[in-house]
């Protein structure tokens, strides 16, 4: 069974395989959800300083019916402590309200304050000030495990660099339509295990017409449920009306560049020159915005994966005369955020109320794309995780 089994960690811990995570869950429900999760199996517990719950989390650490010994439990630095007595303080802080005496694993929650998060400012020498902080509390016993968080390649790099110990893990946003292979090859070769949170992509994964297609062809049974409760859950079926579904997901992908062509002439066939060029590079397009023409003129922007930007740069510019644009430009600092269930077709102001949410968080919308079972938008990448949580929170998805 899943929950019973681990991964060994460079040090020799293991970790399991599968663990509850708790952000959303408030911090008077945490203790009970805890105490639920452990005896349904989990032993692996996750939760955060920035979730405001470590103190329910640790009364149902303490009060359940497993050891303590025989679980893993896991925390997270704020992002926003970029010193090392900030970080230190909170360790200390953590292990007062959880009342434990030890964590199995503490890592840092983002290589930036969230407000900052993928911004220009790196923070390296801050992180490596907030490393030693959690190097120290393993020194001392405090921690069995230190590791990071949402870290770049380059993040881990500069930890790597100038480190008495290695970073052990890094828990990033992995799931089947967000996977930075050339992340996980570095974090492999480094020997840094890749945690995944949100593995079905807020149940975006489950809904996605093609997985249950796979399901059926081979026989899988495809079934939503909480991980709370032994009800049986819902059954996805191929011919269950996907519009029927409510809205049950939330997904965040940071992978996106948008590249806008400018200037292009106003005629038939100009959009099958741009993106035959951009398909014999075998480079796949995701959205797509055309404007109104004027004077003759009109510009297209759509979204490239990052791994290939320069290479779809490199064969505009050379069928520049080809396509007859006027101008080429690149955006790197941007984030797709979706909502997934298919409940837009068949229930009206879904997409308002998603675009609500995100007026009140002061967050722009830079494009639009829409589809049976999915409503995207393209945004700063520094407003990502602000506005997932928005939206998280205008769905009521925490329930």
């Amino acid at each position: 069974m899943i929950l019973q089994e681990t991964y060994k960690l460079e040090n020799g811990t293991k970790i399991p395989k599968l663990g509850l995570g708790t952000w959303c869950i408030d911090n008077d429900k945490a203790a009970q959800t805890v105490r639920t999760a452990v005896t349904l199996g989990y032993h692996l517990i996750d939760t955060a300083q920035a979730y405001k719950n470590e103190q329910g989390v640790g009364e149902g650490i303490r009060s359940c019916s497993v050891p303590r010994e025989e679980l893993f439990v896991a925390s997270k630095v704020a992002a926003e402590l970029k010193t090392y007595e900030a970080a230190a303080a909170s360790i200390e802080e953590t292990l007062e309200k959880m009342g434990l005496d030890y964590l199995d694993q503490m890592i840092i929650h983002a290589p930036q304050p969230w407000n900052e998060f993928r911004d220009t400012k790196r923070y390296f020498a801050e992180n490596k000030a907030v490393w030693r902080a959690l190097e120290d509390a393993q020194a001392t016993g405090k921690v069995r495990v230190i590791g990071v968080s949402n870290f770049l390649q380059d993040d881990l790099e500069n930890l790597l660099s100038d480190c008495r110990i290695q970073p052990m893990v890094n828990q990033i946003l992995l799931h089947i339509s967000n996977t930075d292979h050339n992340l996980l090859n570095f974090c492999r070769e480094q020997h840094i295990q890749v945690e995944a949170y949100s593995p079905i992509a807020h149940g975006e994964a489950l809904k996605n017409p093609v997985i249950a297609q796979m399901a059926k062809k081979y026989g899988v049974p495809l079934v939503v449920r909480s991980s709370l409760n032994n009800s049986e859950g819902t059954v996805v079926k191929e011919e269950v009306t996907v519009e029927r579904m409510l809205i049950s997901g939330v997904a965040l992908d940071t992978d996106a560049v948008r590249i806008a062509v400018i200037g292009l002439k106003d005629s038939p066939g100009v959009a099958f020159k741009l993106f035959d060029t951009l398909a014999k590079k075998n480079i796949n397009v995701d959205m797509i915005l055309q404007s109104i023409g004027r004077a003759g003129t009109k510009d297209i922007s759509f979204t490239v994966d990052k791994n290939d930007l320069d290479d779809a740069m490199g064969v505009l510019e050379a069928n520049q005369a080809r396509i007859a644009y006027s101008e080429l430009h690149a955006e790197k600092n941007i984030a797709k955020l979706s909502i997934v269930g298919a409940g837009m077709m068949s229930n009206p102001g879904v997409a308002a109320k998603m675009f609500e949410s995100l007026y009140n968080e002061g967050v722009n919308i830079n494009m639009i794309a829409t589809s049976e079972i999915r409503v995207t938008v393209l945004i700063n990448e520094k407003d990502g995780v602000r506005a997932m949580n928005a939206v998280h929170d205008a769905f009521n998805l925490a329930d």
